[in-house]
Protein backbone atom coordinates (compact mmCIF):
# COMPACT_ATOMS: atom_id res chain seq x y z
CA UNK A 1 0.00 0.00 0.00
CA UNK A 2 1.17 3.43 -0.49
CA UNK A 3 -0.15 6.94 -0.65
CA UNK A 4 0.23 9.75 -2.98
CA UNK A 5 0.20 13.26 -2.09
CA UNK A 6 -0.51 16.35 -4.79
CA UNK A 7 1.87 19.73 -3.31
CA UNK A 8 0.15 22.78 -2.75
CA UNK A 9 1.35 26.46 -1.74
CA UNK A 10 -0.20 28.97 0.89
CA UNK A 11 -3.09 30.95 -0.23
CA UNK A 12 -4.88 33.94 1.08
CA UNK A 13 -8.62 33.37 2.20
CA UNK A 14 -9.50 29.67 3.31
CA UNK A 15 -6.85 27.17 2.59
CA UNK A 16 -7.13 24.27 -0.07
CA UNK A 17 -8.11 20.98 1.24
CA UNK A 18 -5.36 18.32 0.53
CA UNK A 19 -5.86 15.34 -1.11
CA UNK A 20 -3.98 11.96 -1.24
CA UNK A 21 -5.03 8.47 -1.77
CA UNK A 22 -4.16 4.85 -0.77
CA UNK A 23 -4.75 2.00 -2.86
CA UNK A 24 -6.73 -0.95 -1.23
CA UNK A 25 -5.25 -4.62 -1.62
CA UNK A 26 -6.45 -6.36 -3.62
CA UNK A 27 -9.04 -4.98 -4.97
CA UNK A 28 -8.46 -2.26 -8.10
CA UNK A 29 -12.12 -1.38 -8.21
CA UNK A 30 -11.31 0.58 -4.56
CA UNK A 31 -9.38 3.56 -3.06
CA UNK A 32 -9.03 5.64 0.27
CA UNK A 33 -9.03 8.92 0.15
CA UNK A 34 -7.02 11.32 2.78
CA UNK A 35 -8.45 14.67 3.57
CA UNK A 36 -6.33 17.51 5.18
CA UNK A 37 -7.21 21.07 5.87
CA UNK A 38 -11.15 20.50 5.34
CA UNK A 39 -12.70 23.53 7.45
CA UNK A 40 -15.98 23.52 6.24
CA UNK A 41 -18.70 21.45 7.24
CA UNK A 42 -21.18 19.66 4.85
CA UNK A 43 -18.59 19.54 1.87
CA UNK A 44 -18.92 16.77 -0.57
CA UNK A 45 -16.40 14.93 -2.14
CA UNK A 46 -16.39 14.45 -5.60
CA UNK A 47 -14.37 11.80 -8.13
CA UNK A 48 -15.21 11.89 -11.78
CA UNK A 49 -13.95 9.37 -14.66
CA UNK A 50 -13.51 12.35 -17.39
CA UNK A 51 -15.65 11.34 -20.83
CA UNK A 52 -17.96 8.71 -18.89
CA UNK A 53 -20.93 11.03 -18.19
CA UNK A 54 -22.40 8.00 -15.47
CA UNK A 55 -18.96 7.74 -13.67
CA UNK A 56 -19.36 10.39 -11.06
CA UNK A 57 -19.22 9.42 -7.10
CA UNK A 58 -20.09 12.10 -4.64
CA UNK A 59 -19.67 11.43 -0.86
CA UNK A 60 -21.31 14.12 1.26
CA UNK A 61 -18.56 14.30 4.20
CA UNK A 62 -19.81 15.62 7.20
CA UNK A 63 -18.49 17.48 10.32
CA UNK A 64 -15.08 18.19 10.13
CA UNK A 65 -12.34 15.81 11.34
CA UNK A 66 -8.73 15.31 11.36
CA UNK A 67 -7.28 12.96 9.28
CA UNK A 68 -10.49 11.80 7.40
CA UNK A 69 -9.92 8.63 5.77
CA UNK A 70 -12.53 8.32 2.81
CA UNK A 71 -13.41 4.63 1.12
CA UNK A 72 -14.01 5.13 -2.34
CA UNK A 73 -15.24 1.75 -3.68
CA UNK A 74 -17.31 1.10 -7.52
CA UNK A 75 -14.67 2.48 -9.73
CA UNK A 76 -13.95 1.19 -13.14
CA UNK A 77 -10.43 -0.53 -13.75
CA UNK A 78 -7.93 1.19 -15.99
CA UNK A 79 -9.32 4.68 -15.96
CA UNK A 80 -8.22 7.95 -15.04
CA UNK A 81 -10.45 9.71 -12.07
CA UNK A 82 -10.06 13.51 -11.03
CA UNK A 83 -11.65 14.00 -7.12
CA UNK A 84 -11.68 17.67 -5.52
CA UNK A 85 -13.64 18.54 -2.68
CA UNK A 86 -16.97 20.75 -3.73
CA UNK A 87 -17.90 23.45 -1.11
CA UNK A 88 -14.18 24.83 -0.25
CA UNK A 89 -10.71 25.15 -2.23
CA UNK A 90 -9.28 21.93 -2.75
CA UNK A 91 -6.48 20.28 -4.37
CA UNK A 92 -6.97 18.10 -7.70
CA UNK A 93 -6.02 14.40 -7.25
CA UNK A 94 -5.88 12.83 -10.13
CA UNK A 95 -4.73 9.37 -10.39
CA UNK A 96 -5.60 5.85 -12.51
CA UNK A 97 -6.94 3.00 -11.93
CA UNK A 98 -5.07 -0.48 -12.40
CA UNK A 99 -6.24 -3.20 -14.76
CA UNK A 100 -8.39 -6.56 -13.56
CA UNK A 101 -6.46 -8.98 -12.09
CA UNK A 102 -6.15 -12.02 -14.38
CA UNK A 103 -7.80 -14.49 -12.14
CA UNK A 104 -11.15 -12.68 -12.42
CA UNK A 105 -13.41 -13.87 -15.05
CA UNK A 106 -14.16 -12.18 -18.82
CA UNK A 107 -17.72 -11.34 -19.30
CA UNK A 108 -19.59 -9.82 -22.45
CA UNK A 109 -22.79 -8.34 -22.74
CA UNK A 110 -24.52 -9.87 -25.30
CA UNK A 111 -27.79 -7.84 -24.75
CA UNK A 112 -27.34 -4.55 -24.06
CA UNK A 113 -31.35 -3.33 -22.82
CA UNK A 114 -32.19 -2.26 -19.85
CA UNK A 115 -31.25 -4.44 -16.84
CA UNK A 116 -32.82 -5.42 -13.24
CA UNK A 117 -31.71 -2.57 -11.72
CA UNK A 118 -28.72 -0.23 -10.54
CA UNK A 119 -26.04 -3.12 -9.96
CA UNK A 120 -26.11 -6.90 -10.10
CA UNK A 121 -24.66 -9.32 -6.87
CA UNK A 122 -23.68 -12.77 -7.68
CA UNK A 123 -21.33 -15.58 -6.77
CA UNK A 124 -18.56 -16.87 -8.64
CA UNK A 125 -16.55 -20.07 -9.01
CA UNK A 126 -14.59 -21.82 -11.51
CA UNK A 127 -13.78 -26.07 -12.40
CA UNK A 128 -10.39 -25.29 -12.75
CA UNK A 129 -8.80 -27.67 -9.91
CA UNK A 130 -5.85 -24.71 -9.27
CA UNK A 131 -8.62 -21.98 -9.74
CA UNK A 132 -11.26 -22.55 -7.36
CA UNK A 133 -11.65 -19.48 -5.21
CA UNK A 134 -14.82 -18.26 -4.59
CA UNK A 135 -15.95 -14.77 -5.39
CA UNK A 136 -18.40 -12.30 -5.35
CA UNK A 137 -19.13 -9.80 -8.12
CA UNK A 138 -21.05 -6.98 -8.18
CA UNK A 139 -21.75 -5.80 -12.32
CA UNK A 140 -23.32 -2.25 -12.98
CA UNK A 141 -26.13 -2.06 -15.46
CA UNK A 142 -23.43 -1.64 -18.39
CA UNK A 143 -21.89 -4.99 -17.89
CA UNK A 144 -18.99 -3.48 -16.19
CA UNK A 145 -17.34 -5.21 -13.30
CA UNK A 146 -17.60 -2.82 -10.09
CA UNK A 147 -16.31 -4.68 -7.43
CA UNK A 148 -15.22 -8.28 -6.11
CA UNK A 149 -14.25 -9.93 -2.89
CA UNK A 150 -12.11 -13.16 -2.86
CA UNK A 151 -13.51 -15.65 -0.62
CA UNK A 152 -11.55 -19.02 1.20
CA UNK A 153 -14.44 -21.28 0.44
CA UNK A 154 -14.25 -23.24 -2.86
CA UNK A 155 -17.92 -23.90 -3.85
CA UNK A 156 -19.79 -22.66 -6.58
CA UNK A 157 -23.39 -22.62 -5.33
CA UNK A 158 -23.05 -20.31 -2.13
CA UNK A 159 -26.13 -17.87 -1.55
CA UNK A 160 -25.12 -13.65 -1.79
CA UNK A 161 -27.27 -11.22 -1.10
CA UNK A 162 -26.53 -7.26 -0.62
CA UNK A 163 -28.11 -5.98 2.52
CA UNK A 164 -27.57 -2.25 2.48
CA UNK A 165 -25.13 0.01 3.66
CA UNK A 166 -22.17 -1.64 1.99
CA UNK A 167 -22.68 -5.05 3.69
CA UNK A 168 -23.00 -8.59 2.10
CA UNK A 169 -24.07 -11.83 3.61
CA UNK A 170 -23.31 -14.93 1.78
CA UNK A 171 -23.22 -19.16 3.29
CA UNK A 172 -23.37 -22.56 1.56
CA UNK A 173 -21.71 -24.61 -0.44
CA UNK A 174 -21.51 -26.94 2.68
CA UNK A 175 -18.00 -25.29 3.72
CA UNK A 176 -19.29 -20.75 4.30
CA UNK A 177 -21.48 -20.44 7.69
CA UNK A 178 -23.59 -17.35 7.78
CA UNK A 179 -21.20 -14.36 7.41
CA UNK A 180 -21.60 -10.77 6.81
CA UNK A 181 -18.86 -8.63 5.23
CA UNK A 182 -18.49 -4.92 4.15
CA UNK A 183 -17.29 -3.62 1.24
CA UNK A 184 -13.30 -4.25 2.10
CA UNK A 185 -13.92 -7.52 2.65
CA UNK A 186 -13.95 -7.35 6.40
CA UNK A 187 -16.41 -9.68 8.51
CA UNK A 188 -19.22 -7.95 10.33
CA UNK A 189 -20.70 -10.64 11.74
CA UNK A 190 -20.32 -14.73 11.43
CA UNK A 191 -21.56 -17.29 12.63
CA UNK A 192 -19.29 -19.32 14.99
CA UNK A 193 -19.83 -22.97 12.89
CA UNK A 194 -22.43 -25.41 12.35
CA UNK A 195 -25.21 -25.57 14.93
CA UNK A 196 -25.66 -29.32 14.94
CA UNK A 197 -22.69 -32.49 14.98
CA UNK A 198 -21.53 -33.03 11.75
CA UNK A 199 -23.79 -29.91 10.35
CA UNK A 200 -22.96 -28.18 6.91
CA UNK A 201 -24.46 -25.25 6.08
CA UNK A 202 -25.80 -25.52 2.42
CA UNK A 203 -27.39 -23.40 -0.39
CA UNK A 204 -29.41 -20.85 1.11
CA UNK A 205 -29.51 -18.01 3.51
CA UNK A 206 -31.42 -14.37 4.33
CA UNK A 207 -31.70 -12.24 6.44
CA UNK A 208 -35.12 -11.62 7.97
CA UNK A 209 -37.60 -8.26 8.74
CA UNK A 210 -36.77 -9.34 12.58
CA UNK A 211 -33.07 -9.20 11.72
CA UNK A 212 -32.44 -13.20 12.29
CA UNK A 213 -31.37 -14.99 9.65
CA UNK A 214 -32.88 -18.12 7.93
CA UNK A 215 -30.76 -20.95 6.69
CA UNK A 216 -30.09 -24.88 5.96
CA UNK A 217 -27.95 -27.10 7.62
CA UNK A 218 -27.60 -30.73 7.23
CA UNK A 219 -27.93 -33.16 9.67
CA UNK A 220 -27.76 -36.87 10.11
CA UNK A 221 -31.13 -38.96 9.87
CA UNK A 222 -31.53 -41.85 11.11
CA UNK A 223 -34.55 -44.73 10.62
CA UNK A 224 -36.49 -44.99 13.00
CA UNK A 225 -36.40 -48.98 14.16
CA UNK A 226 -32.83 -49.03 13.11
CA UNK A 227 -30.26 -46.10 14.25
CA UNK A 228 -27.55 -47.58 12.61
CA UNK A 229 -29.53 -47.15 9.03
CA UNK A 230 -28.27 -43.26 8.48
CA UNK A 231 -28.35 -40.74 5.81
CA UNK A 232 -28.34 -36.90 5.33
CA UNK A 233 -31.33 -35.10 6.27
CA UNK A 234 -31.53 -31.01 7.20
CA UNK A 235 -32.65 -28.91 9.66
CA UNK A 236 -34.20 -25.62 8.64
CA UNK A 237 -33.14 -22.35 11.11
CA UNK A 238 -33.48 -19.51 12.45
CA UNK A 239 -30.43 -18.02 13.44
CA UNK A 240 -29.97 -14.55 15.59
CA UNK A 241 -29.13 -11.19 14.91
CA UNK A 242 -25.63 -11.92 16.00
CA UNK A 243 -25.83 -15.20 14.19
CA UNK A 244 -24.18 -16.53 17.24
CA UNK A 245 -27.18 -19.09 18.16
CA UNK A 246 -30.20 -20.57 16.80
CA UNK A 247 -33.43 -19.17 18.10
CA UNK A 248 -35.74 -22.08 15.85
CA UNK A 249 -35.55 -24.64 14.53
CA UNK A 250 -37.50 -27.64 11.88
CA UNK A 251 -35.92 -30.81 12.13
CA UNK A 252 -36.21 -33.52 9.07
CA UNK A 253 -35.68 -36.46 11.75
CA UNK A 254 -39.07 -35.10 12.86
CA UNK A 255 -40.83 -35.32 9.75
CA UNK A 256 -38.94 -38.88 9.02
CA UNK A 257 -40.65 -39.90 12.55
CA UNK A 258 -43.88 -38.73 11.67
CA UNK A 259 -44.38 -40.32 8.17
CA UNK A 260 -43.93 -36.74 6.21
CA UNK A 261 -40.66 -38.21 4.50
CA UNK A 262 -39.54 -41.47 3.68
CA UNK A 263 -36.79 -43.66 4.66
CA UNK A 264 -34.50 -43.71 1.83
CA UNK A 265 -33.37 -47.06 0.04
CA UNK A 266 -30.11 -46.57 0.06
CA UNK A 267 -28.17 -45.37 3.66
CA UNK A 268 -25.68 -42.75 3.47
CA UNK A 269 -27.42 -40.90 1.07
CA UNK A 270 -28.73 -37.31 0.63
CA UNK A 271 -32.38 -37.87 -0.45
CA UNK A 272 -34.10 -34.40 0.40
CA UNK A 273 -31.54 -31.98 -0.78
CA UNK A 274 -33.27 -28.73 -0.17
CA UNK A 275 -31.60 -25.79 -1.99
CA UNK A 276 -34.36 -22.90 -1.11
CA UNK A 277 -36.38 -21.27 1.49
CA UNK A 278 -38.63 -18.67 1.47
CA UNK A 279 -40.07 -17.30 5.17
CA UNK A 280 -44.11 -16.98 4.74
CA UNK A 281 -44.25 -14.68 7.74
CA UNK A 282 -48.17 -14.03 7.52
CA UNK A 283 -48.46 -17.54 7.33
CA UNK A 284 -46.22 -18.64 9.77
CA UNK A 285 -45.01 -21.43 7.79
CA UNK A 286 -41.95 -21.62 5.50
CA UNK A 287 -41.61 -22.91 2.20
CA UNK A 288 -39.06 -25.80 1.49
CA UNK A 289 -37.74 -26.65 -1.80
CA UNK A 290 -36.47 -30.12 -1.68
CA UNK A 291 -34.70 -31.04 -4.98
CA UNK A 292 -34.52 -34.24 -4.59
CA UNK A 293 -37.98 -35.30 -4.27
CA UNK A 294 -38.88 -32.92 -6.88
CA UNK A 295 -41.89 -31.40 -4.07
CA UNK A 296 -42.32 -28.13 -2.67
CA UNK A 297 -43.11 -28.58 1.14
CA UNK A 298 -45.04 -25.56 2.71
CA UNK A 299 -44.10 -26.06 6.78
CA UNK A 300 -45.87 -25.10 9.84
CA UNK A 301 -43.64 -22.91 11.53
CA UNK A 302 -45.16 -23.67 15.07
CA UNK A 303 -46.39 -27.46 15.06
CA UNK A 304 -43.38 -28.36 12.53
CA UNK A 305 -45.43 -30.56 10.39
CA UNK A 306 -46.33 -30.54 6.91
CA UNK A 307 -49.31 -28.60 6.14
CA UNK A 308 -49.15 -28.79 1.86
CA UNK A 309 -46.98 -30.72 -0.67
CA UNK A 310 -46.49 -29.53 -4.38
CA UNK A 311 -45.18 -31.47 -7.19
CA UNK A 312 -45.79 -34.18 -9.67
CA UNK A 313 -47.74 -37.43 -7.08
CA UNK A 314 -48.26 -34.75 -4.85
CA UNK A 315 -52.04 -34.58 -5.58
CA UNK A 316 -52.50 -31.86 -7.52
CA UNK A 317 -54.32 -31.47 -10.77
CA UNK A 318 -51.97 -29.59 -13.09
CA UNK A 319 -53.66 -27.80 -16.27
CA UNK A 320 -53.17 -25.19 -18.57
CA UNK A 321 -54.75 -21.97 -19.30
CA UNK A 322 -57.75 -23.22 -20.88
CA UNK A 323 -58.19 -25.75 -17.75
CA UNK A 324 -57.42 -28.87 -19.88
CA UNK A 325 -54.98 -31.31 -18.06
CA UNK A 326 -51.68 -31.20 -18.43
CA UNK A 327 -48.95 -34.22 -18.89
CA UNK A 328 -47.00 -34.91 -16.18
CA UNK A 329 -43.93 -33.76 -17.63
CA UNK A 330 -45.08 -30.02 -17.32
CA UNK A 331 -44.40 -30.33 -13.62
CA UNK A 332 -40.98 -29.08 -12.39
CA UNK A 333 -38.01 -31.50 -12.16
CA UNK A 334 -35.38 -30.83 -10.03
CA UNK A 335 -36.59 -27.26 -9.10
CA UNK A 336 -34.71 -24.14 -8.24
CA UNK A 337 -35.60 -21.06 -6.09
CA UNK A 338 -39.05 -21.34 -6.10
CA UNK A 339 -40.81 -17.38 -5.32
CA UNK A 340 -44.34 -17.56 -3.96
CA UNK A 341 -46.23 -14.33 -4.55
CA UNK A 342 -49.61 -14.72 -2.80
CA UNK A 343 -50.91 -18.08 -5.21
CA UNK A 344 -48.33 -17.35 -8.01
CA UNK A 345 -45.48 -19.51 -7.37
CA UNK A 346 -42.27 -18.79 -9.85
CA UNK A 347 -39.32 -21.35 -10.20
CA UNK A 348 -36.57 -22.54 -12.19
CA UNK A 349 -36.94 -25.96 -13.36
CA UNK A 350 -33.65 -27.59 -14.34
CA UNK A 351 -36.03 -30.66 -15.60
CA UNK A 352 -34.18 -33.30 -14.29
CA UNK A 353 -35.78 -36.94 -15.44
CA UNK A 354 -38.47 -35.81 -17.01
CA UNK A 355 -40.68 -38.74 -17.15
CA UNK A 356 -41.02 -37.87 -20.87
CA UNK A 357 -37.50 -37.94 -21.05
CA UNK A 358 -36.97 -34.15 -22.36
CA UNK A 359 -34.28 -32.64 -21.33
CA UNK A 360 -34.90 -28.71 -21.43
CA UNK A 361 -34.66 -26.30 -18.57
CA UNK A 362 -37.15 -23.97 -18.48
CA UNK A 363 -38.66 -20.89 -15.95
CA UNK A 364 -41.95 -21.79 -15.12
CA UNK A 365 -44.79 -19.54 -13.34
CA UNK A 366 -48.13 -21.55 -11.77
CA UNK A 367 -51.42 -20.25 -10.48
CA UNK A 368 -52.22 -22.16 -7.44
CA UNK A 369 -55.58 -23.03 -6.08
CA UNK A 370 -54.99 -24.30 -2.50
CA UNK A 371 -59.26 -25.10 -2.56
CA UNK A 372 -59.02 -27.48 -5.30
CA UNK A 373 -55.45 -28.34 -5.38
CA UNK A 374 -55.66 -27.39 -8.43
CA UNK A 375 -52.25 -25.39 -10.32
CA UNK A 376 -52.38 -23.60 -13.80
CA UNK A 377 -49.09 -23.56 -15.74
CA UNK A 378 -49.78 -19.59 -16.62
CA UNK A 379 -46.24 -18.64 -18.15
CA UNK A 380 -43.16 -20.33 -18.86
CA UNK A 381 -39.88 -19.63 -20.82
CA UNK A 382 -37.09 -21.27 -22.09
CA UNK A 383 -34.07 -20.81 -24.77
CA UNK A 384 -32.36 -23.59 -27.19
CA UNK A 385 -29.82 -25.31 -25.45
CA UNK A 386 -30.63 -25.07 -22.26
CA UNK A 387 -30.44 -28.29 -19.83
CA UNK A 388 -28.57 -27.76 -16.63
CA UNK A 389 -28.63 -30.50 -13.57
CA UNK A 390 -28.07 -28.47 -11.48
CA UNK A 391 -27.96 -24.63 -10.11
CA UNK A 392 -29.66 -21.84 -11.76
CA UNK A 393 -31.90 -18.52 -10.13
CA UNK A 394 -34.93 -16.99 -10.97
CA UNK A 395 -36.14 -13.76 -9.68
CA UNK A 396 -39.59 -11.24 -10.00
CA UNK A 397 -38.17 -7.80 -10.75
CA UNK A 398 -40.39 -4.82 -9.42
CA UNK A 399 -41.29 -3.73 -13.31
CA UNK A 400 -42.62 -6.97 -13.72
CA UNK A 401 -39.49 -8.50 -15.87
CA UNK A 402 -37.91 -11.72 -14.94
CA UNK A 403 -34.49 -12.09 -13.72
CA UNK A 404 -33.00 -15.60 -15.12
CA UNK A 405 -29.32 -17.03 -13.91
CA UNK A 406 -28.52 -19.90 -16.46
CA UNK A 407 -25.76 -21.07 -13.82
CA UNK A 408 -23.88 -23.35 -15.76
CA UNK A 409 -21.85 -26.30 -14.88
CA UNK A 410 -20.23 -28.00 -18.01
CA UNK A 411 -19.04 -31.09 -16.05
CA UNK A 412 -22.15 -31.72 -14.98
CA UNK A 413 -24.46 -31.85 -18.49
CA UNK A 414 -23.34 -33.53 -22.05
CA UNK A 415 -25.30 -30.34 -23.56
CA UNK A 416 -22.55 -28.78 -25.86
CA UNK A 417 -22.72 -25.08 -25.96
CA UNK A 418 -23.38 -23.49 -22.74
CA UNK A 419 -22.27 -20.69 -20.64
CA UNK A 420 -23.13 -18.93 -17.20
CA UNK A 421 -25.47 -16.17 -18.08
CA UNK A 422 -27.79 -13.76 -16.46
CA UNK A 423 -30.87 -11.99 -18.23
CA UNK A 424 -33.39 -10.13 -18.02
CA UNK A 425 -36.87 -11.48 -20.00
CA UNK A 426 -39.93 -9.13 -20.79
CA UNK A 427 -42.85 -11.21 -19.27
CA UNK A 428 -45.44 -10.15 -22.41
CA UNK A 429 -43.23 -10.87 -25.41
CA UNK A 430 -40.75 -13.42 -24.31
CA UNK A 431 -37.33 -11.27 -25.48
CA UNK A 432 -34.48 -10.16 -23.69
CA UNK A 433 -33.93 -7.18 -22.84
CA UNK A 434 -30.21 -7.92 -20.66
CA UNK A 435 -27.85 -10.48 -21.01
CA UNK A 436 -24.12 -10.73 -19.61
CA UNK A 437 -22.24 -14.10 -20.77
CA UNK A 438 -19.48 -15.58 -18.93
CA UNK A 439 -16.72 -16.22 -21.73
CA UNK A 440 -15.35 -19.40 -20.25
CA UNK A 441 -17.68 -22.22 -20.31
CA UNK A 442 -15.98 -23.72 -16.95
CA UNK A 443 -17.26 -20.46 -15.34
CA UNK A 444 -19.68 -21.28 -12.68
CA UNK A 445 -22.06 -19.17 -10.39
CA UNK A 446 -24.96 -20.18 -8.50
CA UNK A 447 -28.26 -17.21 -7.97
CA UNK A 448 -27.90 -13.35 -8.50
CA UNK A 449 -30.21 -10.68 -8.24
CA UNK A 450 -30.43 -6.96 -8.64
CA UNK A 451 -30.14 -4.17 -6.33
CA UNK A 452 -30.90 -0.26 -5.88
CA UNK A 453 -27.36 0.61 -5.64
CA UNK A 454 -27.49 4.16 -4.54
CA UNK A 455 -26.12 3.65 -1.31
CA UNK A 456 -23.64 1.12 -2.74
CA UNK A 457 -21.16 3.13 -4.58
CA UNK A 458 -21.64 6.64 -3.86
CA UNK A 459 -22.84 7.25 -8.34
CA UNK A 460 -24.60 10.06 -8.78
CA UNK A 461 -26.63 8.70 -11.51
CA UNK A 462 -28.51 5.93 -9.47
CA UNK A 463 -29.64 7.83 -7.39
CA UNK A 464 -30.93 10.76 -9.26
CA UNK A 465 -32.61 9.11 -12.22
Amino acid sequence: MWLLWIGCSEEDGPPRVRLGRDRVDDNVLAVVIHLRRRVVDDAVLRCVGPGIPDVVHEIELGPVRDDEEVFLPGLLADTTYRCEVVGQPSEVLEFKTDRLPRDLPSTTLVEAGAGGGDYLVLNHCTEYPDDRNTKILIYDERGRLRHYVFLDPTSPDLDVHYLGDGEILYAGGYKAVPTVIDLTGQVVLQAPGPMGVGGKYNHTVERLASGEFLTVESEVNQAPDDPSYAWSGFVIQRLSPSLQSRVWGLFSQELVNDGSLPVPAVSGSDPYHINALQWLEDDGQVLASLYRRNTLFWLDTDSGTVVEQLGWQSGWTLVDAAGARLPDAEWFFGQHAPELDGTRLLLHDNGVARPDGRRQTRVVEYELDFATHTATLVWQWTQPVWFETILGDVDRLPDGRVGITHAHCEKCTDVAGQHTEVLVVDRATGGVDWRLRFSDPHEMGYRSEWIDGCDLFHRRSTCTR
